[in-house]
């Protein structure tokens, strides 16, 4: 009999696509100006027009996350995952820990330490979600 897990794939996939929205919603902030530019960037972004490049490009990141991830949770075989599936799972975990080491150099706090904390939470939902997939399903 299998132990019921309290925090499994889902829960992961659920807390992913939240925190993933949470930064979006940020990041639409700033670009509105409703929050100042320099929080983000490492706190070295020098005007709003680089500023709006780089949180643009951040949501198309984050939406290729959500999406990815939702078709992860709706597709997942009993953890059993195609080949382009785990390396996708791979390239996102190496990003997010890509992701933290630039929160950790900010010289910002608001990087530092809150994204640097929501940065953690996802690295922690994708290994959860990158092990419960790590059955190979080769007839895809």
């Amino acid at each position: 009999m299998e132990k019921h897990k309290i925090f499994n794939n889902k829960a992961a996939g659920i807390l992913f696509i939240i925190f993933n929205t949470m930064v979006i919603f940020i990041e639409i902030l700033i670009i509105l100006k409703l929050l100042p530019y320099n929080i983000i960037g490492g706190g070295r972004l020098e005007n709003y027009s680089y500023t709006f490049i780089t949180a643009f490009a951040s949501i198309i990141v984050l939406l290729v996350e959500i999406i990815f991830i939702i078709i992860v949770q709706k597709y997942n075989n009993n953890g059993k995952s195609n080949l382009f599936i785990k390396i996708t799972l791979w390239v996102i975990f190496f990003y997010l820990c890509l992701n933290l080491i630039g929160n950790l150099l900010s010289k910002t706090l608001f990087e530092k330490i809150f994204m640097g904390i929501i940065c953690i939470v996802q690295i922690i939902n994708i290994i959860i979600i990158i092990n419960e997939n790590k059955k190979y399903r080769l007839e895809d």
